[in-house]
């Protein structure tokens, strides 16, 4: 099974790395780790989203003020954290100031592909039905690559709308479910 998750995990997972808790022992991180037959995914959308929310969210205020964090120190941490939860890109939304001629941006010896926003023929009917670009923009990602989205309680009736197949699109806690022996 092929998974999408939405930043709302990976923006958690910085927030308990920031308060130095153990990420392995995290029940979603352990959870995927320990089930090979999930492989996950995020975007360098999900990346740069993660860094706006860090450095501008009011729940990271006191972080970001505290330990001087920037991006790149976001950039690194999200590094560890996919070394951790073990995660896969899904490359080419945003362009990269650091970006010279279509070369891809490297990032600890790992090459990071970053590109233009493509505009699928999906994009514009999302958004004729959801007003939040970067939620459109993180659907069509997992539906042009046949991924399963994956998301929080609070945004998935609104989502829903978008991914009327429930096979699509669910919550953790269902695809938890999936996995647990007996069901």
């Amino acid at each position: 099974m092929e998974i999408y998750l939405d930043t709302c995990f990976l923006t958690a997972w910085v927030k308990r790395a920031l308060e130095n808790e153990d990420l392995e022992s995290l029940g979603s991180v352990k959870f995927l780790n320990e089930t090979p037959e999930i492989v996950s995914f995020i975007s360098s959308l999900t990346g740069a989203e993660t860094i706006r929310t860090v450095l501008h969210g009011k729940e990271f205020k006191d972080h970001v003020k505290n330990f001087r964090i920037d991006s790149q120190y976001i950039i690194d941490l999200v590094n560890d954290i996919q070394n951790t939860a073990k995660f896969e890109y899904i490359r080419g939304i945003f362009p990269d100031a650091n970006q010279k001629n279509g070369k891809p941006l490297e990032i600890k010896g790992k090459k990071i592909f970053l590109d233009r926003l493509i505009l699928t023929k999906q994009l514009p009917k999302y958004l004729e039905i959801c007003s939040h670009l970067i939620d459109c923009i993180h659907v069509d990602i997992a539906m042009q690559n046949g991924l399963i989205f994956v998301t929080n309680e609070r945004k998935l009736g609104k989502l829903k709308t978008l991914i009327p197949d429930e096979k699509k699109i669910m919550t953790f806690k269902k695809l938890r479910k999936q996995f647990i022996k007996g069901n």
